[in-house]
């Protein structure tokens, strides 16, 4: 691998940083109405109370485990494009950053339908 990659990939995380940190809190509100919403469902029973917290976590880990999948994916892709296309580091910067932020914005909408 280029070893300009770690130098594209830090660069369009630090120019999507603050999208990146919005996640965080956006799943501990989601978890908190899901908590509430789980509760409302199932107050007389404790055990449809924690498969319902239990499926929503998980589909919350699938979301988290492929966005980290899709940062592998942009990292291999920055690759090809400082190897193959021959673009600089800051157009290559620019084209990951534009992933990671669409990727993000994905994720949120994934995390908001839950």
């Amino acid at each position: 691998m280029d070893p300009r990659v770690k130098e594209v990939m830090e660069s369009a995380m630090q120019g999507s940083q603050q999208q990146v940190q919005s996640i965080e809190p956006l799943i501990d509100s989601k978890m908190g109405a899901i908590l509430d919403a789980c509760y409302s469902r199932n107050s007389s029973n404790s055990e449809r109370f924690a498969e319902c917290i239990m499926e929503k976590n998980k589909r919350v880990d699938e979301i988290m485990k492929s966005m980290e999948y899709k940062l592998l994916f942009f990292s291999k892709n920055a690759n090809a494009c400082l190897t193959q296309n021959r673009k600089s580091v800051s157009e290559c910067s620019a084209e990951a950053k534009n992933g990671i932020m669409e990727m993000i914005d994905s994720t949120k909408r994934n995390i908001e339908k839950l």
